[in-house]
């Protein structure tokens, strides 16, 4: 009986010993690789032959100075280089390190090799098409490795090989660039992060979806061209846009994050197709032309889907090389798509002006910002507004022309109200405007052509305004009635106003400190004050002649 434990126990003390054995021995194997894979001759072979498969699969320079592995948990990529079919540069990083699970683990489970981490340390990426070209470089690149595994006959899902699957912990970028260009279609995007995190929460590949904590991105650079390509007439409707991007390329992703973070970027948009706007001298936004610099943006919980974007903007903060500089910008909620700009709790502050207000942006396509005085309809629904009439000129540069915008740039409109249209066709109900020391207006308007100078036109129903002479002399240009006028002291009317600036109507009742007006009259200043024209009819009412002209020998009439 004794005999029988003790052999079992020799036995089971065997297969316990060789078992250690074989455990130590796998381990010092996996240790002898790890030391074997740092040798440079041992990397020169393994990425030749690495390099060499891919060259003669895609056709194509592929070439990498070396490599260091960590069996447990990296593998970094030094000095890789990827040529495409057309012997440009495809893809280069100086340092490209993906992190994973542990393979051992991950091979006894039978799963898929888990990468947790990629970083890209001074690396680019580049998407091309050129002139006649139907593909880019890229799905000419995907296409090749497709025909290759199509003509050894893989299986892409035959279980028996273990693949990658991605479930990433953090992307870091570093000095990375990505490039996008299409000279077919007339299209070159470029974006340059010096610095970057992202720390995704999920990615759903299947249904094309990425959940993400954080991105902190440093010294972004993003730069938008658009120029002649080689489309024919008929292909226009397909051409990729980097204004009106839907409906380019495969199905898009679904983009969730909880916050982004952008600091010091800068973006400039080049429209090389339109000659640059005009009117868009110094002071004013040239959408044609448009950069922008020491950008920085807080959002969180937003959602970008095809172009449509929802979130809650915090502080936003940039400048223009026309000389705009919004010193913040925050808005309690944001929606954008290819129609429509919804934003509620706008607070928007430039050195000069204050706005807090509802606006909402409706618009055809993106491209109507080119026009923006005629297609983008405007809904402002003003809560209190402090606007700087130079700040105004920036979105609207036909202001320009007109002579009291151009030559009134340094003063403050004060405004609340309910104000619709496009800027050559506004309207405004309720409208209350504060312009000057005592000048006030309450009342309704409507109007056509406000940024085109001469033809501007307006009607206007003054409920109650409010001003005086000193005022009036510095609100409008060259202003220089009789100077016996200046005893009118101040001034309130109420009635109507229709016309241009040079040739209107007005009939309403006017109260000075001199007298009461009715009138009922059209004044044309076309060919200037010394040469107007003036008809209609005028009441006074205990009106003082002689204090309007100085004149004792005049009294008050009626």
């Amino acid at each position: 009986m004794e005999s029988q434990k003790t052999k079992k126990k020799s036995v089971g003390a065997f297969i316990w010993r060789w078992l250690k054995r074989g455990l130590i021995g796998i381990l010092l194997l996996w240790v002898a690789l790890a030391i074997a894979v740092q040798i440079p001759a041992v990397q020169e072979f393994v990425i030749g032959e690495i390099t060499k498969q891919i060259s003669g699969k895609t056709e194509t320079t592929v070439k990498a100075k070396g490599f260091r592995l960590r069996l447990f948990n990296s593998l970094s990529l030094r000095g890789l280089y990827i040529e495409d079919h057309n012997g440009d540069t495809l893809l280069f990083a100086n340092d490209f390190q993906v992190e994973f699970e542990n393979p051992i683990y991950s091979y006894i489970q039978g799963r898929d090799f888990l990468v947790k981490g990629v970083q890209l340390k001074s690396g680019g990426f580049y998407q091309r098409k050129r002139k006649g070209e139907t593909q880019t470089n890229v799905e000419v690149f995907l296409d090749a490795f497709r025909s290759s595994a199509d003509t050894s006959g893989d299986s892409p899902n035959d279980s028996s090989s273990m693949g990658f699957a991605i479930d990433l912990n953090e992307v870091l970028l570093k000095d990375a660039e990505f490039v996008r260009q299409d000279s077919v279609a007339g299209s070159f995007q470029r974006f340059v992060i010096k610095d970057g995190l992202i720390v995704p929460e999920r990615i759903d590949f299947e249904n094309r979806e990425i959940s993400i904590k954080d991105v902190i991105l440093e010294s972004p650079r993003i730069e938008l061209y658009s120029f002649p390509g080689t489309m024919m007439e008929f292909e226009e409707n397909t051409r990729i846009n980097t204004l009106d991007p839907k409906g380019v390329g495969p199905d898009p992703w679904l983009v969730q994050c909880r916050q982004f973070s952008l600091s010091d970027g800068l973006f400039r948009r080049y429209n090389l197709i339109e000659d640059p706007d005009p009117s868009s001298v110094l002071g004013a936004l040239d959408w044609q032309r448009l950069d922008l610099d020491q950008i920085f943006i807080d959002v969180s919980d937003f959602n970008l889907y095809n172009w449509n974007f929802d979130g809650c903007l915090h502080q936003l903060s940039v400048q223009s090389s026309s000389g705009l500089h919004i010193t913040n910008f925050s808005a309690n909620y944001v929606h954008v798509d290819t129609n429509i700009v919804d934003l509620e709790g706008v607070q928007l502050e430039t050195p000069g002006s204050e706005i807090i207000a509802d606006v909402e942006l409706k618009y055809d396509a993106f491209t109507d910002f080119r026009e923006f005085k005629n297609e983008v309809d405007i809904h402002f629904l003003s809560q209190r507004t402090n606007i700087m009439i130079s700040d105004l000129i920036q979105f609207a540069p036909g202001l320009r022309k007109v002579r009291f915008f151009r030559e009134s740039a340094n003063q403050l409109i004060k405004l609340s109200g309910d104000v619709q249209g496009p800027v050559n066709k506004l309207k405004g109900e309720n409208f209350s405007l504060d312009l000057g020391r005592q000048t006030r207006l309450k009342g309704n308007f409507r109007s056509e052509n406000l940024a085109e100078g001469d033809q501007a036109y307006l009607f206007a129903k003054i409920d109650q305004s409010t001003s005086n002479m000193t005022d009036l002399y510095r609100i409008i240009p060259d202003f220089s009635p009789p100077e016996d006028f200046k005893n009118l002291g101040s001034l309130n009317f109420r009635g109507k106003f229709e016309g241009a600036f040079k040739d209107f109507a007005a009939e309403g009742i006017l109260i000075s400190d001199i007298g009461k007006a009715e009138m009922k009259m059209k004044m044309d200043v076309k060919k200037g004050v010394d040469d107007a024209v003036y008809s209609g009819g005028l009441n006074l009412i205990n009106f003082d002649l002689g204090a309007l002209s100085d004149n004792s020998d005049l009294g008050r009439i009626n």
